[in-house]
């Protein structure tokens, strides 16, 4: 282990798990006590409330699954022999922890605020973009994964 270098995309990993972490626990304890939104319809409108408990536990929850993604991308891309495979698990990595980060963090935001209509062009617009970037970045993914496991991957013994 000695002289090895952590990743750029290791480290944003970590940072934005540990900021969801630090944010759920925050609306957890010091979030507002009215009951808050935490679902929408299709129609924009809420349609589930919840206690700011809540919303603070599923802030955490999402952080974990996303450090769990990040943590295996990065592992797949460590062991990948062919470097175009392991660049396609890093950027599919970085994409994939921030665009999902930026979501919850939005949905998070509309809840700790009481957004209870979401109808409304710009978070409609930020969700599309989302969409459109998650796409990308799971080709881009698939491509990786593909090369990845080719045999360029560890051994299957």
């Amino acid at each position: 282990m000695a002289g090895r270098r952590v990743h750029s995309a290791d480290l944003a990993t970590a940072w934005v798990v540990f900021g969801m972490l630090v944010a759920g626990a925050l609306a957890a304890t010091i979030g507002p006590t009215r009951s808050l939104p935490v679902g929408w319809g299709l129609d924009g409108g809420a349609t589930g409330f919840a206690p700011r408990e809540t919303v603070g536990l599923m802030l955490i929850g999402a952080a974990v699954l996303i450090g769990l993604i990040g943590v295996g991308l990065g592992m797949a891309a460590r062991t990948a022999a062919d470097p175009a495979a392991g660049r396609g698990l890093r950027v599919g990595q970085i994409g994939l922890v921030v665009v999902c980060a930026l979501v919850v963090g939005l949905w998070a935001l509309a809840g700790l605020n009481g957004v209870v209509d979401l109808a409304r062009p710009l978070p409609l617009a930020i969700l599309a973009t989302a969409g459109l970037l998650v796409a990308a970045l799971l080709v881009r993914l698939a491509r990786g994964l593909r090369a990845w496991h080719r045999g360029s991957g560890p051994s299957r013994d």
